[in-house]
């Protein structure tokens, strides 16, 4: 067989064997970093009923790349000071700021509900209650990185004046803008690749000894 028709043979096949293994992607991931917070938004003379909240874990830094969900506990506690049947209802909201990958903020707005009855037998109040939250929300950083954030619905129960009860907020990370993957090629593809360029030099020399 000629030279150069060795070398083509020799280049068809080691094309062909990296287009079958071709390289391994590293998932490219972000980092995501702020603080959230609670708060009723409603005038202090509204009503005689008021709701607090606090987050699990705040401030907050989680890292990872399309579709992963990080998620944030809030506990929320209902204050009932009427002293008659009745349901009354204050503005809420979450805030998130957000100081990684770049700083912006966001919130969440909702509705907080509280029923008071009085239990005749046991001769005791029970409050129960819900809050409500509009619903999910996407956010987009400068870097063009997306998070969705989307609260939980939360039921509240219990007894003379005082509700509590809890539900999640979720960052699902949409879309990642960190450094893209750099193509690493396999064990195999770099063996093949290194025995490639032996031949290559193999055939050079065969010709050189020939001149």
């Amino acid at each position: 067989m000629k030279t150069s028709s060795l070398r083509k043979s020799f280049f068809a096949a080691l094309v062909a064997v990296l287009a079958v293994s071709g390289p391994a992607m590293a998932l490219p991931v972000e980092t995501f970093s702020g603080t959230v917070s609670f708060s009723d938004t409603s005038p202090l003379f509204n009503n005689l009923v008021g709701f607090g909240g606090t987050f699990a874990t705040s401030p907050f830094s989680f890292t990872g790349g399309t579709g992963f969900t990080y998620t944030d506990k809030l506990t929320i506690t209902g204050l009932d000071l009427n002293l008659v049947p009745t349901t009354q209802s204050d503005s809420v909201a979450v805030g998130i700021s957000f100081a990684l990958p770049n700083v912006t903020a966001a919130t969440i707005g909702g509705t907080g509900s509280l029923t008071n009855t009085f239990n005749l037998r046991g001769f005791y109040y029970v409050d129960t209650g819900t809050i409500t939250w509009s619903g999910p929300q996407t956010v987009n950083f400068a870097n063009g990185s997306a998070l969705e954030l989307k609260m939980d619905d939360i039921s509240i129960a219990g007894t003379n004046g005082i509700a509590t009860g809890s539900g999640n907020l979720n960052f699902t990370i949409q879309k990642t803008a960190a450094v893209q993957a750099v193509a690493v090629p396999e064990p195999m593809t770099m063996s093949l690749f290194g025995a490639g360029l032996a031949g290559v030099a193999a055939v050079r020399r065969r010709k050189k000894n020939k001149v």
